[in-house]
Parts: C-alpha cells; structure tokens; sequence
C-alpha cells in the first residue's frame, strides 16, 4: 500500500541512487525519495515555512527613520548600542516616524494574523492618543504601461492606529492582533502585488527621557 514520507527539515547529502548491479529493491527508492523530501522541508523552514504558522523578527537594521514633512531632515531616531552590543532605537524627539519595511520576511498567499512591537516609553503618558503608537500599510504604484510612468501611489491603511497597551515607562508592547481581525492575505506576487511597511511613531510628549523601539515580530499563518 501507498506510504507517506515523513520529511525532516534537514539537507540530505549526497542523494543515493542504486547501481546498474543492485537488485531492485523499494529500499532505493525510499532513500531517494526521503532524501529529496527533507531537503525540501529545508529549504522550506529556510524560506519562513510557506506551509505552516511562523514567526518572524525584523531586523533591526532594515528600519529606516523618515521625516514627518517634505524639506526637513529630521528623523529623530537614532541606532544606539548599550556598551555591551545590545543595540535599539532611541526616538530624540516627540511624534517622529520610523519606517519598518516588511516584504522581505512575508510570504505569499499566507495571512499575517499579528505583528508586536516591544518599545519602552521614556515617560508615563495617561492619554493614549499621546503614546507610541504603529499602523500597518500597503501601497501600489500605479503604472500605466512600459516606458509611460503613472501616478504616484495611494497608501491603504490595513489598520487603524494602535497605542502602547498601558502608561507607564516600563517595557510595553503594541499589538496589532486586534487591529487586523481575522487577518491580511499577503499579496506579493503578480500585478495585484503591494508593498506592505510598519510606521511607528515616538510619543506626543517628550519630558527628557527618551522613547525606545526594541524590536518587531511579525506572525503568519497558511491561508
């Protein structure tokens, strides 16, 4: 009867094939067959798993802090390194923006169900309207054709604008769980393909102890 192979996320080296000596056997077979279906698995959880939930952590590198208007570059955020090679952000200014890409560690055809972002505000900030706060966004440049351009996109808001969880300076989370429902299918291939970034904002009041974003996790789950 038919069996099924049972992969493992490893890369099988080298593939076996029998000689034109060995007797027919289904043990060939099998040892070839395993061998292919493992390096698959592998490279699969190297990809981010299309097939099962995964999790994963931007770097902190790939976050770019962009201005709040046209002609004033002033980003407000820093890179920074706690002497011991912790690094994070630190927002020097009140209501400044950071841009967080997310393409890169997305995948086609799932549905992103979650995304955290640890910070730990430099100060206790009873309105949440005045707290660090993250959006999630998409936008498509409209080409008209090759070689004619088109129009500049229209960022779509996927969620509303989500605060710190509580007041205080501890550390503290925004999550985006609630704000996505029942999730966002990721569309990154073919013409309907988007670009999809996180924007985080440092708070509305600034005292002298400084905001600080200390990392984003993204969650996926199959469609």
């Amino acid at each position: 009867m038919p069996a099924n192979i049972t992969d493992v996320s490893t890369f099988t080296d080298p593939i076996v094939m029998p000689a034109d000596t060995d007797a027919a056997d289904l043990t060939y077979i099998e040892t070839a067959v395993q061998g292919l279906a493992n390096r698959t698995r592998a490279i699969a959880d190297l990809l981010g798993n299309v097939d099962a939930a995964n999790e994963r952590t931007i770097a902190l590198g790939d976050m770019r802090p962009i201005n709040s208007s046209s002609g004033v570059y002033d980003p407000g955020w820093t890179l920074v390194t706690d002497g011991t090679g912790y690094c994070y952000w630190v927002a020097e200014a009140l209501s400044r923006w950071i841009l967080v890409p997310l393409n890169a560690y997305l995948r086609h055809g799932q549905v992103l169900t979650n995304v955290r972002v640890m910070v730990k505000p430099g100060e206790s900030r009873a309105t949440a309207g005045d707290r660090m706060s993250a959006r999630l966004f998409s936008q498509q440049p409209a080409f008209v054709g090759v070689g004619i351009g088109g129009n500049p996109p229209t960022p779509t808001a996927i969620t509303a604008t989500v605060n710190e969880t509580a007041a205080g300076t501890a550390s503290n989370g925004i999550d985006l769980e609630s704000a996505l429902g029942a999730g966002h299918t990721v569309v990154l291939e073919g013409l309907a393909a988007v670009e999809y970034y996180l924007l985080i904002k440092s708070g509305n009041t600034l005292v002298g102890t400084l905001d600080a974003l200390h990392g984003v996790k993204i969650y996926q789950v199959p469609a």
